[in-house]
């Protein structure tokens, strides 16, 4: 039904769109009391230098990159269920 290889490379494709895209939508403001985020669309990693006086978990939240990861892998699988029945209707 699928090859193992075309999902793989959906895959990557799609995890390297999610890299970019977790960094430029993520806030870098450490530098002035503010929090360092870095997730899409789920935020994974959270530092902060500065007073904490609202804090919310830091560090590396592995259920929300998990999360994330599933996220990408569904999406991969449903393009290339859309790409096969494309060619599959030429």
């Amino acid at each position: 039904m699928f090859k193992i290889g075309s999902v793989l490379k959906i895959f990557v494709i799609i995890f390297s769109c999610w890299l970019v895209g977790s960094f430029l939508f993520g806030k870098f403001e450490a530098y002035e009391d503010g929090y360092n985020e870095i997730g899409f669309p789920f935020v994974f990693y959270r530092t902060f230098s500065g007073k904490c006086f609202d804090c919310k978990e830091i560090g590396f939240l592995l259920r929300y990159f998990l999360l994330d990861a599933l996220i990408i892998l569904i999406l991969a699988f449903l393009l290339r269920i859309i790409i096969h029945k494309i060619k599959a209707a030429q």
